[in-house]
């Protein structure tokens, strides 16, 4: 006798489900069963890696899903009573049955959600074909009405299923030792009875083994954001819920044989078989009668005429070769499809990228202006991309500006219908660092001290590598036994999929209606998206195209219309010199921050290495610059062949004109297909399986394809040992080999980035500041690039700067959305509102400016960013009106450039590293550091020295943090700062006793250092503490080194407030410019108040100056005196 489970929960009922997949098929062989069903909540997520697991497995496969049943109608959404619902549990018997059920499962999502996705007796009627119906849980409509002693309402609701399923419908009875299932088990029972209904057992299972309840419980504490001694969490009142063994159901079932029996009948009904690997690609809408490879092959006979100068036989053969291939493979409208779309983009000057992966080797590709890259002039191929002996679907994903891709994914739905196109799944796991966090919370763990324990596990690390590279967690684990079971929990709950969202570019667009093969529910913002990720997609044969948005082309295009507007209206990026001397001397010196693929540290060291002449050594950069290359060298010894300090030799002349153009050294995948070609007589579609084969490293596989390739050598008179380390190098290649299609695309962006900064830096850094507006690391990265160039940054203006960051003449003025807490959308209604004119003032700015939008929050970071300094440069008199909250008037001083008590520089650079997230215009050390250093190297100069120098250098702790290396050490890293940047340093051994002094003090220390200069980064490991100087001593320090200098005071009563007397006072100051400064004491009710003016109004403190000013405010009211301190 057997059994089968039918009602089952994966880990695809998310956060519900504690049951991967996996385990499941090597649990059911254990218990000998050969047949299991998938019934997850809502959905059908894990619908086909399930089918194809169970047929792996040699298990039949099942596919059900439990939905959501609304006993009125799916579309009613008004008040609780429509958030009533009922489980209802669905099988497929066949591939229509699973049609439906996809089917279904749209509906309640698209149509039917509310709280939960929800059908009704409608859609139930109307897509019953193939179906089997259970009447499901205790939660179920008919259990519900039973416990309710509505038994003659339960006895309709059976009837009224049997006239649409037939002998396909089943009561369901189920026994977890529930108080309810007890009650309702003899009911149904009799129900069963009197509708001569068959009834089916089963368990609703939601984890493996029983003793994986209590992890179940955890996992439900964790979607419900509870704790585990909350009486009150959602949780089962039993731990029956497992994949129980035929004995076990057996005994609960065996006064009623046949609820175990009739699962087997269940079985016998559902065939299902979903053809998998077969395409079901869209067809491209033409007239009648029209062939679409006929269209293609026109389209392309067309375009070559303005894409060659010169039709050569070269072209005509490869052209037609490639046609071939499509046709034989049915991608005629597919090509015809992405063409169209790219049409569309470049039609409306939404920029597309030159190309992307392998696609860039077809020339169709290019004629069609799908890419912007001859495949013949680079020597791209074709087979990297389409192979009739790798039957795979095309896979051209395309680039967009970023900004406008929304627009051609739009078209595309209303091009080939909303019910066809779709987002695509993802689905987020729980990792180990967030799972530690989500059961420490349910257990009730102090959040601080599972911060803790989560920083110890390294970013994108499991619990097995983490416990590897950090001994102190295992430390950690075994302190208590409280503190074990945290971690055996978690480790087991980790990898389990954790919610449920889309992919950032994929979009799937089908033949038919989708929800014919694939369940689609809404997204987040509304949007449709399948319930299926991309791998699944791609075994359902459906096509999944990827809208890329690409920040870089959004800049490129933004650039252009600057130059257009300001220099060359005719100006086409398509057109500028490929070989462009600026350039190249540019990247000769590794000056390409903020250019395309090539800003990093690593890679400017390269570029300064190699010192690129051309398109092509931008092409072999992108393609060598990989961890696997830079590991083996191979980096540098192409730099040391190109620049001919080193000689080399080829192994084969045969082979020689495929190595020459790099040096020797196999640098892309396709120069390993035409050295198959050429050595042992390959088709290059038989090499590129080659290659691939060789990528996998299967070594069951490899001495095959050796022997076979040695052979085929030997046969075109290669020698044996020739063609072996020929294949040893290939075979060492594929660990690092990139696709030179895709390189050389993305070296064409890099180019013209490149030329843009090189030719049109204005324009070209505020398209590309405008672009990270908000992103305060690489603003004040770019920002230092442009200055370094000589452009000028000008800081927020209230009455000059717009939305995003602007050009002034050739500077470049920052823009409200770069400030913190401001945004797009007051910046908006800031810049709504001055089109009504020039704000006057502060006050005239807070009269005015009185959306919600612009808040208290938002004022304060236009203050510390200097944004009213035009009115005011006294940011801190500003700070103190907009806290005292009188917006309603104007105080004494509100729209006069005063300040009521002097603000030290460093403060002001404080504000604006709130206000930007980084020093804009100053760094507060800088005062500081200029006075004590001697012949210590800036921060920022440390990437220029070489490794393993014994430096000094200056600055500020402002982070550390005790670490383990792999062996167990311990050491301590600190981030030291100066003026110019920040730097990791690394202690070890003894020193660590002697920097902890000094880690939570203010101050300045000064440290020597072994220099550790990586690919990205830069390090340096103390080995002296040469001083250290504390804040106070700073400042004193300092201020004594300052000048002495007068100081200008001037008395004033409340009497002498009249607008007369200041305008005098004014004029007087404004007509003697010159370096005293100038401090106003107010004499209000017998409160003294000081207000010091700003810079813009020091006097020339000369003779006829006081004898003005004491006709205007008398003798007695003017004194001056020397004063030290720095000036400003």
């Amino acid at each position: 006798m057997s059994f089968v489970h039918l009602h089952l929960h994966t880990e695809y009922s998310l956060l519900d489900g504690f049951l991967r997949i996996d385990e499941l098929f090597d649990k059911l062989k254990k218990l000998n069963m050969d047949s299991v069903a998938i019934t997850d909540h809502g959905g059908l997520y894990g619908a086909i890696s399930f089918y194809k697991k169970a047929k792996e497995k040699n298990i039949k496969p099942i596919i059900g899903v439990e939905l959501y049943f609304s006993p009125t109608s799916r579309l009613d959404k008004k008040g609780k009573e429509d958030r009533e619902n009922y489980h209802i549990l669905l099988l497929a018997k066949d591939f229509k049955g699973y049609q439906n059920l996809s089917k279904l499962v749209s509906i309640a999502h698209l149509e039917g959600f509310y709280y939960k996705p929800r059908i009704d007796f409608e859609t139930l009627q109307k897509y019953s074909e193939g179906l089997i119906l259970t009447t499901s849980c205790i939660k179920g409509e008919i259990p519900s009405y039973l416990l309710e002693g509505e038994e003659e309402k339960a006895k309709k609701r059976v009837y009224e299923f049997k006239e649409i399923f037939k002998e396909d419908f089943y009561i369901e009875l189920q026994n977890h030792n529930l108080k309810e299932e007890l009650e309702v088990l003899p009911k149904l029972i009799k129900i069963s009875n009197e509708t001569k209904t068959k009834y089916i057992a089963s368990n609703d299972v939601h984890y493996l083994n029983k003793e994986d309840a209590k992890v179940h419980g955890i996992l439900l504490c964790v979607q419900t954001q509870t704790t585990i001694d909350n009486p009150d969490r959602l949780k089962f009142e039993t731990d029956e819920f497992y994949l129980k063994s035929f004995d076990e159901m057996w005994e609960l079932f065996k006064e009623i044989p046949d609820a175990i029996y009739n699962t087997i009948e269940i079985k016998e009904k559902c065939n299902i078989e979903i053809p998998l690997g077969v395409p079901k690609l869209p067809r491209f809408p033409l007239k009648e009668n029209e062939d679409p490879f006929i269209v293609l092959k026109n389209l392309c006979e067309k375009a070559i005429n303005y894409k060659y100068e010169k039709v050569t036989d070269e072209i005509i053969n490869r052209l037609n070769m490639e046609l071939n291939v499509i046709k034989e493979m049915g991608f005629s409208d597919y090509f015809l499809i992405v063409s169209d779309f790219v049409k569309f983009a470049k039609d409306r000057e939404i920029r597309v990228g030159p190309g992307r992966g392998s696609a860039a080797g077809s020339i169709v590709s290019y004629l069609l202006d799908i890419t912007e890259i001859d495949p013949l002039k680079y020597n791209l191929l074709f087979e990297r991309f389409l192979n009739p002996q790798r039957i795979s679907l095309p896979d051209i994903d395309i680039d967009f500006a970023d900004d406008r891709r929304d627009e051609v994914i739009d078209y595309v739905k209303k091009k080939y219908g909303e019910d066809r196109v779709a987002q695509i799944a993802t689905f987020g796991k729980m990792e180990a660092r967030g799972t530690i966090r989500d059961v420490g919370r349910v257990l009730n763990y102090p959040v601080a001290e599972m911060d803790r324990i989560a920083k110890m596990i390294p970013f994108n690390m499991d619990f097995k590598k983490a416990f590897e590279a950090e001994p102190l967690l295992t430390k950690e684990m075994n302190k208590d036994d409280k503190k074990r079971e945290l971690f055996e929990i978690a480790m087991k709950l980790e990898g389990l999929n954790r919610n449920f969202s889309t992919h950032a570019a994929g979009v799937v667009i089908g033949q038919t209606s989708l929800s014919e093969i694939v369940p689609l529910q809404l997204t987040k913002d509304k949007g449709i998206t399948t319930q299926y990720d991309k791998d699944i997609l791609e075994d359902l044969g459906l096509l999944k195209i990827d809208f890329l948005g690409l920040r870089t082309l959004t800049v490129i295009e933004d650039t252009i219309k600057l130059i257009r507007n300001r220099k060359d209206k005719n100006f086409k990026i398509e057109n500028v010199p490929i070989n462009d001397e600026k350039t190249f001397n540019m990247l000769k010196e590794g000056k390409s921050v903020g250019v395309f693929q090539l800003e990093s540290l690593g890679m400017r060291r390269v570029l300064s290495g190699l010192k690129p002449t051309d398109i092509e050594d931008i092409i072999a950069i992108l393609s060598l610059y990989r961890p696997g290359t830079l590991k083996s060298g191979q980096v540098e010894e192409y730099i040391k062949r190109k620049n001919g300090t080193i000689s080399y030799t080829v192994l084969h002349p045969l082979i020689e004109d495929i190595l020459k153009p790099t040096y020797g050294i196999m640098v892309y995948q396709e120069q390993v297909m035409q050295v198959a070609q050429r050595l042992a007589g390959y088709t290059l579609a038989e090499a590129d399986l080659l290659r691939k084969a060789i990528g996998k490293k299967k070594k069951d596989i490899m001495e095959g394809i050796r022997n076979d390739f040695i052979s085929r050598c030997i046969e075109r008179n290669i020698e044996k040992d020739i063609a072996e380390k020929v294949f040893n190098y290939i075979e060492k290649f594929a660990e690092y080999g990139f696709n030179r299609s895709h390189s050389a695309a993305y070296a064409m962006i890099s180019y013209q980035t490149a030329y843009l900064k090189a030719n049109y830096p204005q324009e070209y850094f505020v398209s590309l500041l405008t672009s990270v507006s908000g992103n305060e690391d690489k603003e004040e990265v770019y920002i230092k690039e442009a200055e370094r160039l000589g452009i000028k940054i000008l800081p927020p203006d209230i009455n000059k700067s717009n939305t995003y960051f602007t050009l002034e003449d050739d500077n470049i003025r920052f823009g409200f959305s770069a400030i913190k807490n401001v945004g797009e959308l007051a910046s908006k209604d800031i810049i709504k509102e001055r089109e009504k004119g020039d704000f006057k003032s502060f006050y005239d700015f807070m009269s005015r400016c009185k959306s919600m939008r612009i808040n208290k929050k938002v004022i304060e970071s236009l203050i510390k960013s200097g944004a009213f300094d035009e009115f005011n440069e006294d940011r801190g008199l500003l700070l103190n009106e907009l806290s005292s909250e009188e917006k309603s008037k104007p105080t004494l001083f509100s729209d006069l450039p005063v300040k009521r008590k002097k603000v030290s520089e460093s403060k002001i650079y404080e504000w604006e590293k709130e206000a930007f997230g980084f020093y804009f215009r100053g760094h507060p050390l800088k005062f500081y550091l200029e006075e004590i250093r001697d012949k210590e190297v800036k921060i920022a100069d440390l990437q220029n020295l070489e490794s393993g120098k014994i430096v000094n250098i200056i600055g500020t702790i402002v982070a550390f943090r005790h670490q383990t290396t792999k062996k167990g050490d311990s050491f301590l890293k600190f981030t030291l700062e100066d003026e110019t940047g920040k730097v990791d340093i690394l202690v070890f051994n003894n020193t660590i006793t002697d920097i902890e002094t000094y880690l939570r003090r203010e101050g300045v220390i000064n440290i020597e250092g072994e220099l550790k200069v990586e690919e990205e980064r830069v390090s340096v490991r103390l080995t002296k503490i040469n001083g250290f100087v504390s804040k106070n001593e700073l400042e004193e320090r300092v201020k004594n080194m300052n000048e002495t200098f007068f100081h200008l005071y001037i008395k004033l009563k409340k009497d002498s407030l009249k607008e007369e007397t200041l305008n005098k006072l004014s004029s007087v100051i404004k007509e003697n410019k010159g370096t005293t400064p100038v401090t106003i004491y107010l004499l209000l009710d017998g409160k003294r108040v000081e207000i010091s003016l700003s810079k813009d109004y020091k006097v020339n403190l000369n003779p006829q100056v006081l004898s003005e000013l004491n006709k205007i405010v008398g003798n007695e009211n003017i004194y001056y005196n020397e004063e030290s301190g720095a000036k400003s």
